[in-house]
């Protein structure tokens, strides 16, 4: 997930174990907390639904759920858009 892994080996799979759990149990605010520090990429669609609290990735619910979010995100203009879409410069 970054430098820890290389610094500490077994960083990766402490992290990956943690995820494996918190997917599990579903706890909205565990979830988020923990993918604020990287999420293994395996893991990501199922702490990502669960940080979200859209259900299980794939399920329609997900779906519709992500769907909103995508909506307020293309509601909210933000100073970075045009920086990030590659049309602004300095």
């Amino acid at each position: 997930m970054g430098l820890d892994d290389n610094i500490h080996p077994w960083f990766a799979q402490r992290r990956r174990s943690e995820g494996e759990v918190l997917a599990r149990g579903r706890s909205i605010p565990q979830c988020r907390a923990f993918v604020r520090g990287g999420v293994p990429t395996a893991l990501r669609p199922a702490l990502w639904a669960a940080a979200l609290g859209s259900g299980e990735p794939g399920d329609q619910r997900s779906r519709g759920a992500f769907d909103r979010l995508c909506g307020d995100v293309k509601r909210r203009e933000l100073l970075t858009d045009a920086l990030v879409a590659g049309q602004g410069g300095c």
